[in-house]
C-alpha cells in the first residue's frame, strides 16, 4: 500500500497558545484604567494600599522629628557688684581715729556734712558728752549780744543752741539737764565756742576736725 505522498514545505501543526493580551502602557490614564478591569475581571481587587501600577503613591507625612533632650541653661555671666569700699579706703585718717569718740547717732557721714557746709567743725570732750560744733560768725555774734534787755545766761544759751552741731540742743535741754546736760554745759560750751571764734580763752582743749 503506497503512502500518500508529503505536501513540499509543509509544517507540522502549531499547538493552541492564548493569544497574550496587549501591552498595557502605564504611562497613560487609558492603560491604568484597562488594567483596573483586567484584573476585576479575574476577580482581583485592588486593596486600600497603595498598588505601583494602578496609583500614583499618595506623599506620606513625615513622622515628627523627636524632641530634643533639654539641656541645663548655659549660665549667663553675672554683673558683679560694686564692692562696698572699707572704712579705711571710705573715710580720712583723722575721721577713723575719730569715730569711737563720736556722740551717741552721730556717723561718719554726718561729720563729712558738717565739714562740707561749714568748713570748719570742731570736737569737744566734757564730763557730760561729747560734742560737735562750729564757730559763730560775728554778724550772729552780734545779732546775740544786741539783742534787748538780753542777759548773760540768755547768751551763753542762744550762741550753744546756734552753733553745735550734734547733738541737736535746745534751752529747755541746757535748763532742765535733758541728754544729760549739767548745770555748767551750757556755759562750758559757749566759752569753748567763742575760743575756737578767737574770743578769749577757756581750759578745755579743743580739737579742730
Amino acid at each position: 500500500m503506497k503512502q500518500p505522498p508529503r505536501a513540499q514545505n509543509a509544517q507540522p501543526p502549531k499547538p493552541d497558545v492564548p493569544e497574550l493580551p496587549k501591552e498595557v502602557d502605564l504611562s497613560t490614564n487609558r492603560g491604568k484604567a484597562d488594567l483596573q478591569k483586567d484584573l476585576q475581571a479575574m476577580g482581583i481587587t485592588p486593596g486600600d494600599g497603595v498598588n505601583p501600577l494602578l496609583q500614583t503613591p499618595s506623599p506620606t507625612t513625615p513622622a515628627p522629628a523627636p524632641a530634643p533632650a533639654p539641656t541645663d541653661p548655659v549660665p549667663q555671666e553675672q554683673e558683679m557688684a560694686p564692692a562696698t569700699p572699707l572704712p579705711e579706703e571710705k573715710y580720712p585718717k583723722w575721721l577713723l581715729e575719730l569715730i569711737p569718740f563720736l556722740p551717741e547717732g552721730c556717723t561718719p557721714d554726718m561729720v563729712l556734712e558738717f565739714k562740707n557746709r561749714y568748713n570748719a567743725v570742731y570736737f569737744v570732750e566734757l564730763p557730760s558728752g561729747n560734742y560737735l560744733y562750729r564757730p559763730i560768725m560775728r554778724p550772729e555774734h552780734r545779732n546775740i549780744v544786741g539783742a534787748d534787755g538780753i542777759t548773760r545766761e540768755l547768751i551763753e544759751e542762744r550762741i550753744v543752741c546756734l552753733c553745735t552741731l550734734y547733738p541737736v540742743l535746745t534751752p529747755l535741754d541746757l535748763r532742765d539737764g535733758a541728754k544729760g546736760t549739767r548745770a555748767g554745759t551750757g556755759s562750758t560750751l559757749c566759752n569753748t565756742i567763742l575760743e575756737s571764734s578767737d574770743f578769749g580763752t577757756v581750759n578745755v582743749q579743743p580739737v579742730k576736725l
